[in-house]
């Protein structure tokens, strides 16, 4: 049965037996990974390592996006313990942007952990987004603004502030988006696909798969825009839906924050000395 036909479904259904309204938004968003209507609500969670400006990922492996300016690619290799042809291979060979992808040896990644900045780890509903930046506040919701309709949500941030892939995906826009300015759009599954907007830096490309939790731009204020903010928006066969009722509740909750631990530690420290499978496995997330 096709997702349009579930959702024409579930809403009659629910008419029918009084239930109380959702929105298109809000079935679409439960029913994202093909799920039946009798299986709304029920745990289905996923854990997720959320890139931070301290770590990221890209192509499968963790290190940082720099601006080299200038620096000798062998000089950036020593720094973070990797050799010149494994970041000429992460970075496909494209050397000449503003910015380079600079992957990190274990010693290095364990420093950053160790330090406390290891990225969060969170455990989500798979049906459901990931905020797409770490400390969300609002500074506009969707719906009417000064008599017109805001079609996203406004998420305030600093300047520069890592923003991440909401859920598994291809990038299909990145570019230059006139009232947008720097955006990036990736497509999910069933049609979904998630725009984020204003921001200084676009990191990955049209064509990439990304993942849930992946660093895809720097925040900024780019376009139209009245502050440093990243505007976030959901559409279904390109029509604008409410981004909450596709977003993981309770995100933001101090309680729920957890970080990634080091690989190094207890019983994987003997595999990772070794150089074995589990500190490549890592390096790999």
């Amino acid at each position: 049965m096709t997702l349009s036909a579930k959702l024409r479904i579930a809403i009659l259904v629910a008419a029918l037996v009084g239930l109380p309204y959702l929105s298109p938004g809000a079935i679409l968003a439960n029913a994202r990974d093909g799920s039946d209507p009798e299986s709304f609500g029920q745990p289905n969670l996923l854990k997720v390592y959320v890139d931070n400006g301290s770590i990221q990922s890209y192509r499968g492996r963790l290190g940082q996006w720099i601006a080299p300016g200038g620096e000798a690619l062998s000089a950036i290799a020593r720094r973070y313990g990797v050799s010149v042809d494994e970041i000429r291979e992460v970075n496909g060979g494209n050397l000449s942007g503003p910015l380079v992808f600079a992957p990190m040896s274990l010693e290095m990644y364990d420093r950053l952990v160790s330090e406390g900045r290891g990225r969060r780890e969170v455990e989500i509903d798979r049906r459901k987004f990931l905020w797409p930046v770490e400390e969300p506040h609002y500074t506009s919701r969707y719906g009417n603004r000064r008599g017109g309709m805001h079609t996203g949500l406004d998420m305030g941030c600093a300047p520069n502030t890592v923003v991440v892939a909401a859920a598994d995906g291809v990038v299909v826009d990145s570019g230059w988006y006139g009232a947008l300015g720097q955006a990036i759009a990736i497509q999910h599954d069933n049609d979904l696909v998630t725009w984020y907007g204003h921001n200084n830096r676009l990191l990955a490309r049209v064509g990439e798969r990304v993942k849930r939790g992946q660093a895809i731009a720097l925040s900024g204020s780019t376009g139209r825009s009245t502050g440093p903010h990243v505007h976030f928006e959901v559409r279904f066969l390109g029509v604008a839906m409410n981004p909450e009722d596709f977003l993981q509740f309770g995100f933001t909750q101090p309680a729920l924050v957890l970080r990634e631990e080091s690989p190094l530690d207890n019983e994987v420290e003997g595999a990772a000395d070794a150089g074995g499978a589990a500190s490549e496995s890592r390096l790999g997330n």
